[in-house]
């Protein structure tokens, strides 16, 4: 009974010895080693034929645009408006009141022109485009000498050439 075992257990011995010697020619051959400089020689010359086939590919790319992209940029371009700051000059109910002070300001200012602005129920008479709060200010203490009910407000402003 010993001897069954023994022939059976060096069966399977021999067996796992040839597995492991099979592995072994499975194996990858290592490149010999190089110096850094070599190496980095190699580095570039292949990152080199990596760009040169990049240029050389073409492709092409095809694009479907909504027709409602060209109204929306056409409109964008007409009406160049953006938040900003503006002087305000008068706000009452009477039109003419604020037909007066605007007539008032364009005869002591003939740089900037005021617009009367109808908000139910009142006239408003504001001035000036200013893209931040420190330009408004500064014309602001101008305009404070004739006009001392004047204030900054946040408007839509148009930006000019």
């Amino acid at each position: 009974m010993k001897t069954p075992l023994f022939l059976l257990f060096c069966l399977a011995f021999t067996a796992a010895i040839a597995q492991t010697d099979s592995s072994k020619d499975d194996l990858e051959v290592l490149p010999p080693f190089r110096s850094v400089k070599e190496a980095a020689v190699s580095y570039n010359l292949e990152k080199e034929k990596a760009w040169a086939t990049k240029k050389t590919k073409k492709g092409e790319l095809n694009t479907e645009q909504d027709k409602n992209i060209d109204l929306l940029i056409q409109d964008y371009i007409d009406n160049k408006k953006f938040n900003g700051y503006r002087i305000q000059l008068f706000a009452g109910n009477s039109k003419l009141d604020a037909i007066k002070v605007k007539s008032d300001f364009i005869s002591k200012y003939e740089n900037n022109y005021p617009e009367v602005i109808y908000q139910v129920p009142n006239f408003k008479v504001r001035v000036g485009n200013f893209r931040d709060r420190l330009e408004a200010t500064k014309m602001l203490q101008t305009y404070k000498a004739d006009f001392p009910y004047a204030f900054i407000v946040q408007d839509e402003i148009e930006l000019k050439k």
